[in-house]
């Protein structure tokens, strides 16, 4: 019995010595944001390929230490559309994505839809950079970018959120064409799955 009792007093000891008051802060790991390299690239061509960048006033080198992607990104005068240009390791343009914003939920949010050259729909989604998230909403398989890009556009879809939002550079012409810029950069790099 005397042993049982050293053992129930060591017991209380080592649970009372372990408790203390003090409450540790706990820190949430909060995603991961990669900066947007922007570059501006001055005299805007009237065309790129086939495609007419003729009310496209600013245009960009974008790139990011957390993603695969270089792109050369122009932002339509009306800071609503662009013009994506993915290139390649020879920099050249290895496909087009074409971004429209649909409707502004908020000045932090919008809906968007992606297009290829021929003006059919990739995907749409949602872009809020005050949650940092992009939401994949639909999926259209009807070209190779879209076919090759559906799994990882799918695998974002189910979880809703791709990451951190990308932030743009500073320096950029505008506040708006900064806002697209992030919207265009950060689709692509979900499309790509890598970097987020």
């Amino acid at each position: 019995m005397k042993q049982f009792k050293i053992i129930v007093t060591l017991i209380i000891a080592l649970f009372a010595i372990s408790c203390t008051n003090e409450v540790k802060d706990v820190v949430l790991e909060q995603p991961k944001q990669g900066l947007i390299k922007t570059e501006s690239l001055n005299n805007v061509p009237q065309s790129r390929g086939d495609i007419n960048l003729d009310n496209y006033s600013e245009g960009y080198l974008c790139s990011s230490d957390s993603s695969s992607i270089v792109a050369e990104i122009y932002v339509k005068d009306n800071k609503e559309e662009t013009i994506a240009f993915v290139l390649n390791e020879k920099n050249e343009a290895a496909f087009c994505v074409h971004f429209k914003i649909n409707s502004f939920i908020n000045e932090n949010a919008c809906t968007f839809v992606a297009y290829n050259e021929l003006e059919e729909p990739l995907m749409e989604g949602l872009f809020d950079t005050a949650k940092g998230q992009i939401e994949i909403t639909s999926i259209y398989e009807n070209d190779v970018l879209s076919r090759a890009s559906a799994k990882a556009w799918l695998c974002n879809l189910s979880i809703g959120i791709a990451g951190g939002i990308m932030s743009t550079a500073a320096g950029m012409a505008s506040a708006g064409a900064g806002f697209v810029v992030g919207l265009s950069y950060t689709a692509l790099a979900v499309a790509a799955c890598d970097g987020l």
